[in-house]
């Protein structure tokens, strides 16, 4: 989250743009699926550290927390409509990016960010006024 961002659209639009970078950086770095490395990583720490548990949940709840922010400045603002349930609204943003990432490790280069993109598009175009 950036704070000096306004508005849900924007924020979409930022969090796809860093996806994009992030991809561009490990692939300079010889690493094609920057999914199946961070996919490695995360079960090598569940192997080995016993708080890795209670990490993956923090990061969760904070991610969770983030989208019923947005969602919430954004009825504040106008922006999307106000009768929706903003936490069912928020786990469905967070599980656009969570299941991309998760397809992600098995295909060739890492998630597909343009359908990520038509995803939260879409989703944003059935709540937006």
């Amino acid at each position: 989250s950036n704070d000096n961002i306004v508005g849900l659209w924007n924020h979409i639009e930022d969090f796809i743009q860093k996806r994009i970078e992030e991809q561009e950086d490990f692939s300079s770095s010889a690493i094609a699926n920057v999914n199946k490395a961070f996919f490695n990583i995360e079960c090598s720490a569940f192997s080995y550290s016993d708080k890795m548990a209670d990490f993956a949940l923090s990061w969760v709840e904070k991610e969770l927390a983030n989208w019923i922010k947005l969602l919430n400045d954004a009825i504040a603002a106008k922006e999307i409509k106000s009768d929706i349930d903003v936490v069912t609204y928020a786990h469905i943003f967070m599980n656009i990016f969570m299941g991309a990432s998760y397809i992600g490790v098995g295909l060739p280069n890492g998630y597909d960010i343009e359908n990520m993109r038509k995803q939260y598009c879409y989703l944003y175009s059935q709540i937006k006024i």
